[in-house]
């Protein structure tokens, strides 16, 4: 099953692409991840380029393919943050809190199968409460989970949060609500995910 797995450095300069069967270099540096650069960038406009030694560093025998550069767009859809989203914390937390009809879910970033291959449990997982309907359809949890249902377990921590924080984001972006509120609440799972996970998501030592 071929899936497209991204490697985030700035505005999105670098795309990889691969297969759950690939042994992934072990000299593969997660150290290069800028979150707040993930973050931060409002550029809607964004071309992607392949530079074949990163990704040859980053997937060993893989080979760059060429993709068209990539726009996305901001979509002035009206749709506002629902009182509470964006509030960050482990998701048992988060779902023990949450006022009942108040159309959200708490989202683990990354994901909970692979935290959980990590050792952290699904109620400890790191997570953000965001748009859900209930009962309904739609909705931005839902939006996320239609490109980003799971992360390739071959992927290092750093690797694995910074797609889930790039999906966020995009999903953000469309509704047209990607606000400094939200963007405070991504930046709060980055610390909070160090904090709680040092091991995981922690830069390593400068060899």
């Amino acid at each position: 099953m071929n899936l497209l797995y991204r490697s985030f450095r700035g505005d999105f300069n670098i795309f990889l692409y691969g297969t759950w069967g690939v042994t992934p270099n072990p000299a593969a540096s997660q150290e290069k991840i800028d979150f707040k650069t993930i973050i931060s960038n409002n550029n809607t406009n964004s071309t992607a380029s392949f530079k074949t030694s990163e990704l040859d560093a980053a997937r060993g025998s893989l080979k760059p393919v060429d993709v068209p550069a990539m726009k996305s767009q901001v979509v002035n859809t009206g749709k506002q943050l629902l009182p509470g989203e964006g509030k960050v914390g482990p998701y048992g937390k988060l779902v023990s809190e949450k006022t009942p009809g108040s159309n959200l879910a708490a989202h683990h970033m990354p994901n909970s199968k692979y935290m959980q291959s990590k050792g952290v449990t699904h109620e400890n997982g790191i997570s953000m409460l965001v748009e859900h309907p209930h009962p309904g359809a739609g909705g931005r949890h839902r939006e996320i989970h239609k490109e980003l249902i799971e992360h390739n377990p071959l992927l290092e921590p750093r690797q694995a949060l910074a797609e889930s924080l790039t999906r966020a984001r995009e999903v953000y972006i469309k509704d047209g609500a990607y606000t400094k509120e939200v963007k405070k609440s991504l930046l709060e799972v980055i610390e909070k995910s160090k904090e709680t996970f040092p091991d995981l998501f922690m830069k390593g030592p400068k060899s």
